[in-house]
């Protein structure tokens, strides 16, 4: 009877064991996922404000009456996004909570680009002082 009973012990130590190895890879698994996730996003809202801010400089440059026209993507999670003359201030939500960037434009601007989600088309258009950005 006594080594019946060690050997259920035994068991129920490897069980709990196992499943604590199990959990605690788990939970790491699902950090760094979400770091994962809040690196990719931070590089998508990058590279978006990148190129409209790249697209206005060069339509402001090039003189008033010049325009263009670009397509963005606009990453899941955008809760605004602000074009205000000294650049582009985009607010998205994180893993760790509300995330708030701004870049830095080297032309005035002035307008608006709606933060829904998904491929947007945003018109450019130099003016005497400042650049117009919109979203169609």
């Amino acid at each position: 009877m006594v080594k019946k009973a060690q050997t259920g012990i035994e068991y129920v130590i490897v069980f709990s064991f196992v499943t604590f190895v199990i959990i605690s890879v788990s939970g790491i698994a699902y950090v760094y996922s979400g770091l994962s996730k809040d690196k990719l996003k931070s590089n998508q809202v990058e590279s978006m404000a990148t190129e409209i801010i790249s697209a206005s400089e060069t339509v402001f440059f090039a003189g008033e009456p010049s325009a263009t026209r670009i397509s963005v993507v606009v990453p899941q999670g955008i809760i605004n996004i602000s074009v205000t003359s000294g650049g582009i201030e985009i607010v998205s939500s994180s893993s760790s909570g509300e995330n708030l960037r701004f870049f830095e434009s080297r032309v005035p601007l002035k307008g608006n680009v709606s933060s829904t989600e998904g491929r947007r088309t945003l018109n450019i258009q130099a003016k005497d002082t400042y650049v117009l950005v919109w979203s169609v």
